[in-house]
């Protein structure tokens, strides 16, 4: 019993079956764990519910995301926004900590 529980019978392993399902061209359902991910990046976009299903309906063409495919598309691409916002916000902080000069310090 080295590893974890013991099960009875033909069961096979969980990434077996997910590669069955995958082969099979059976698409896995949205879990509430990845809903909380995407609600959890839209927050930190300090972006409302609205506008997180303008967000989705602009991406995936629904409200919100029903399959682990569609919440990966919106996953990526509240990741996207939020890193284009940190480097904007550092390239900000580059300029402006640089004694008044309006060029970028070039590193090599």
């Amino acid at each position: 019993m080295l590893g974890g529980c013991f099960h009875f019978g033909n069961s096979h392993a969980l990434r077996t079956a997910n590669h069955r399902r995958q082969k099979a061209g059976i698409k896995q359902v949205e879990t509430g764990k990845h809903l909380r991910l995407i609600a959890d990046l839209a927050a930190k976009r300090n972006m409302s519910a609205a506008g997180l299903a303008s967000l989705c309906m602009r991406i995936i063409k629904k409200p919100s995301p029903q399959t682990t495919a569609q919440g990966n598309k919106i996953v990526e691409a509240l990741k996207a926004m939020n890193a284009r916002d940190r480097r904007s916000v550092d390239t900000h902080v580059r300029i402006a900590g640089s004694s008044g000069e309006r060029s970028l310090a070039r590193t090599k």
